[in-house]
């Protein structure tokens, strides 16, 4: 793997240098935390000195556009030092995002060409094989390690997409990804979707378009002002208006799933103004194919 593009050759770019050499960084990180981002540097020197990643081409390349993205991070931490101001925290946290999972996807990556690799040469070995048994037994392994290396990658790309829309927070659960849009409310019981709130669902229609096999489902949650019955109700037509939406944007209805939570999984306290707006939400699970 080459890194004299960014100035930075194999092992030439410690950890040292992103992190606790810079003079910036103390200054910074009284009002920012950048652990996450540390983490993320770190992952990523781990990966590129990792020799199955070193000796992969496809892999190698994903983890120099991970490197562009450490360099990046650092130079907008120095520009926000260097001119006195505060770096955006939901900022270094997208940074920090982005780097972990390239290294994740250069790491399946090499997963995935190392399994194709052995799957040569177990095909090789399979034609020696006179035993039907043995040569099922060979096929059979050969798909599962391939289908399962591309699906690590897949979900991984997927995710990333996902991280590039704005205002999206994204989170692995047991269904699949879970998608809310940050600082996007509904108005204190209504139902009605904002302009901006339709503007920031775009980004999402056109991921769903360009991911034709992915169903999903999506949850309307509310405070708790009003009665329970009034809630559960409310709820309803809130992920209904996000799905009439996605409909309006050519999603399949057959691809949406709509359901109202009511009150009952608040994101945040009900005891402030700003905690129920935050809780006049919308959430949205993309299903994916299991692992």
């Amino acid at each position: 793997m080459k890194f004299r593009k960014y100035g930075c050759a194999k092992r030439g770019l410690s950890l040292g240098l992103l992190i606790a050499g810079i003079p910036w960084l103390s200054a910074c990180s009284v009002s920012t935390n950048y652990a996450a981002l540390e983490r993320a540097e770190e992952s990523y020197l781990a990966a590129r000195d990792n020799p199955a990643i070193d000796s992969d081409l496809d892999a190698s390349a994903v983890l120099d556009s991970a490197e562009i993205d450490v360099v990046n991070a650092n130079n907008t931490r120095k520009q926000a030092t260097l001119f006195g101001e505060r770096e955006d925290p939901d900022q270094v946290d997208h940074h920090a995002y982005i780097i972990e999972r390239k290294v994740s996807i250069a790491r399946a990556v090499a997963a995935k060409n190392a399994a194709d690799q052995q799957i040569a040469q177990l095909s090789v070995e399979r034609d020696q094989l006179m035993v039907a048994a043995r040569e099922r037994e060979a096929r059979d392994r050969e798909n599962a390690e391939r289908e399962a290396a591309v699906l690590i990658v897949q979900r991984a790309q997927e995710e990333e997409a996902l991280a590039q829309i704005p205002h999206a927070d994204v989170a692995r659960i047991e269904d699949g990804l879970l998608v809310s849009l940050k600082g996007m409310s509904f108005p204190l019981e209504e139902a009605t979707l904002t302009e901006e709130m339709k503007e920031n669902l775009e980004p999402l229609a056109t991921f769903l378009q360009e991911h034709p096999d992915r169903k999903l489902t999506i949850e309307g949650h509310t405070d708790d002002t009003g009665p329970v019955p009034f809630n559960d109700t409310l709820s309803e037509h809130r992920a209904i208006a996000v799905k009439t939406f996605l409909i309006d944007q050519g999603i399949s209805p057959q691809r949406l799933t709509s359901r109202g939570r009511g009150q009952s999984s608040p994101l945040a306290p009900n005891d402030s103004d700003e905690g129920r707006e935050q809780n006049r939400r919308f959430e949205i699970v993309i299903q994916t194919a299991a692992e």
